[in-house]
């Protein structure tokens, strides 16, 4: 499986849509706690497919910065993805 295979199935497994995403982003760079991320986004109803969202999931989205902004990496190599960035 090339690289590039890898990180479009990893992209289609990660969590949020558009939207949950930037609220993530947005809420931590306010040094907003994972936990309180995962609490605004139940508040908001905001469901992971159909399930509260939990603080490790939060976090997951955040160890992925590089495919939200439309590159992926692997290993020490670093590349331009297919996918349109959500994040600049």
């Amino acid at each position: 499986m090339t690289l590039e295979a890898v990180a479009l199935l990893l992209l289609k497994r990660l969590d949020g849509p558009i939207d949950v995403v930037k609220k993530v982003f947005a809420w931590r760079s306010q040094r907003w706690t994972l936990h309180e991320i995962a609490e605004a986004l139940n508040k908001e109803s905001a469901t992971r497919r159909g399930m509260r969202w939990q603080p490790r999931q939060v976090s997951r989205i955040l160890e992925h910065r590089s495919l939200y902004r439309g590159r992926y990496a692997y290993a020490k190599t670093e590349t331009k993805g297919q996918q349109e960035a959500i994040l600049r």
